[in-house]
C-alpha cells in the first residue's frame, strides 16, 4: 500500500474481512477538545463492546498520535494506529477538489480494511470530510461524531459561509448514523437537516481522571504565583475573542477588578497578545494574571474560586466538565448546551459585558452558600455508565445495516 509522495508505513493489523473492527478517522492537525473526547470515546467502546479500533489520522498531529500511543499501551491488543498524509484545512470541502489522489488512497485503504463502520471524528461536519466521502465510496457504512451543529453565517467573518452552508446540506445526508453530545445538537440535526431521530445517539462528554490531580487553594496559587487571599476568577482555554470571549470578560469585570477579585487567564490562541495589551494596566498591578497552556491544568481549577465562560459557541468543553469535577462554581454565557449542565444563575447573556458582571457578582455573593449539586460529579468521568447504551444502540443499528457483521457487545 502506498500514497502519493512518500511510502506510507504498513499497518500492523489484519486486513481480510474485519467485522469486529471499527475503522476511527481524524485528519485535522491541531489537538482540540473532540480528539481528546474520541479518545475517551474509544476507551468506552473497549469497555463496553468486543471490537477493536484502527484509528486512522494525520501524520502532522503529533499530540493525538501521543495520545493514541499512550491509549495503546494500555490497550495494545485492541488499538492500531496508522498516521497518513492528509489534512484538514481552512475549506476542506473545497480542498477535495485538488487533494484526489488522497481522497482515492483512502478509498483504498478504506476497501482493504473493510471494517464493520467508520466513525469520522470532525469538528464541523466539514472536517474530515475526506474521511466521510471514502467511507461513501468504499461501500464502508460511517458515522459521524460531532460536537456541535451550526450554521457558518451565523459565524461573523466566515469566508463564504452562505455557500458552504448549502453545500453542507449534502454532506449532513453522508453518515448513516451520528453521535453528538448534547440535546440541543440531537434536536438541531433532527430540525433543520431532516436526519431522523433513530439515526442520532447522544455521547456524553466524560473525563479522563488519570492526569487530574487535587491540590490545596493555596498550594495551587503558590506555584502559579497567586497571592492566598481574596478570589480569583479562571478563563481557561484557546485565547480567540470570537470563539471565547476573552475581550467581553476583560469589560465586564474591569471595574470590579482589585486585591480582592483577579482575574486568571490560562491559554495559548491568536488573540493571546491582544488580550495582554487590553489588560496591560491590570497585570502590572497585579490583578490580572495570564498564564500559557499549563501542563498540569489541575493547577488553575485549585486555584480558582469561580471558573468563567463568556463563549460564544461551544460544543461541551473540557473545562466545563473539568471544573464541575473539582466541584467549582462556573459562570457561563447563555448558550447551548451550557443549559444542560448549569442552571439559570449562572448563565448570562452572551457577548453582554453588563448581562457578564452582574451574574457573576450574584455568583460571588453567594459563593458561602450551599453548592448546587448539578451535575453530580461522577456523571462526568470515564467511570460513568451514561453512554453505554447509547454504544450498543449505535453498534446495533450498524449491525443491521451490515446484516449481523458486527454485533460484538459486552453484556
Amino acid at each position: 500500500m502506498r500514497t502519493e509522495g512518500p511510502a506510507q508505513a504498513e499497518p500492523n493489523f489484519p486486513t481480510a474481512q474485519n467485522p469486529s473492527v471499527i475503522l476511527f478517522y481524524d485528519d485535522v492537525t491541531v489537538f482540540g477538545g473532540h480528539e481528546k473526547m474520541a479518545c475517551s470515546l474509544i476507551e468506552q467502546f473497549f469497555r463496553f463492546t468486543d471490537h477493536r479500533i484502527v484509528f486512522i489520522l494525520s501524520e502532522e498531529n503529533y499530540r493525538l498520535q501521543k495520545e493514541l500511543e499512550s491509549l495503546r499501551e494500555r490497550h495494545s491488543e485492541r488499538l492500531s494506529l496508522v498516521p497518513v498524509q492528509c489534512r484538514s484545512g481552512a475549506m476542506p470541502t473545497l480542498e477535495m477538489i485538488w487533494q484526489l489522489p488522497k481522497l482515492l488512497f483512502l478509498v483504498r485503504l478504506f476497501k482493504r480494511l473493510n471494517p464493520a463502520f467508520a466513525v469520522i471524528v470532525q469538528g464541523n461536519i466539514e472536517l474530515s470530510v475526506k474521511g466521510l466521502v471514502a467511507a461513501r465510496l468504499a461501500g464502508v457504512p460511517s458515522v459521524s461524531y460531532l460536537p456541535y451543529v451550526f450554521r457558518f453565517r451565523d459565524i461573523p467573518e466566515i469566508p463564504l459561509a452562505t455557500v458552504r452552508d448549502l453545500c453542507n446540506t449534502l454532506l449532513y445526508r453522508i453518515p448513516h448514523q451520528f453521535m453528538v453530545i448534547a440535546d440541543e445538537y440531537r434536536k438541531a440535526l433532527v430540525e433543520k437537516h431532516a436526519v431522523p431521530a433513530a439515526a442520532v445517539h447522544l455521547m456524553r462528554n466524560l473525563l479522563d481522571i488519570s492526569q487530574l490531580h487535587h491540590y490545596s487553594k493555596s498550594d495551587a496559587r503558590a506555584q502559579l504565583g497567586l497571592p492566598d487571599t481574596g478570589l480569583v476568577i479562571a478563563v481557561i482555554g484557546r485565547i480567540y475573542f470570537k470563539q471565547k470571549g476573552q475581550d467581553v470578560a476583560v469589560e465586564g469585570l474591569s471595574s470590579l477588578l482589585g486585591r480582592n477579585l483577579r482575574l486568571l487567564f490560562v491559554g495559548e490562541g491568536p488573540d493571546r497578545q491582544q488580550l495582554v495589551q487590553i489588560c496591560a494596566r491590570h497585570i502590572s498591578e497585579g490583578i490580572v494574571v495570564v498564564k500559557e497552556w499549563l501542563e498540569n491544568p489541575s493547577l488553575a481549577y485549585c486555584a480558582a474560586d469561580v471558573i468563567l465562560m463568556p463563549s460564544l459557541l461551544e460544543g461541551v468543553p473540557l473545562v466545563l466538565l473539568e471544573a464541575l469535577y473539582y466541584g467549582k462554581t462556573v459562570v457561563a454565557s447563555d448558550i447551548p448546551p451550557f443549559g444542560e449542565y448549569l442552571p439559570p444563575s449562572q448563565r448570562f447573556s452572551p457577548a453582554d459585558p453588563d448581562a457578564l458582571q452582574k451574574c457573576v457578582m450574584q455568583t460571588v455573593a453567594h459563593l458561602d452558600a450551599e453548592a448546587i449539586d448539578f451535575p453530580p460529579p461522577a456523571s462526568v468521568t470515564n467511570q460513568s455508565d451514561v453512554n453505554r447504551q447509547s454504544i450498543l444502540n449505535l453498534v446495533q443499528a450498524m449491525d443491521r445495516r451490515n446484516g449481523g457483521r458486527c454485533s460484538h457487545v459486552n453484556s
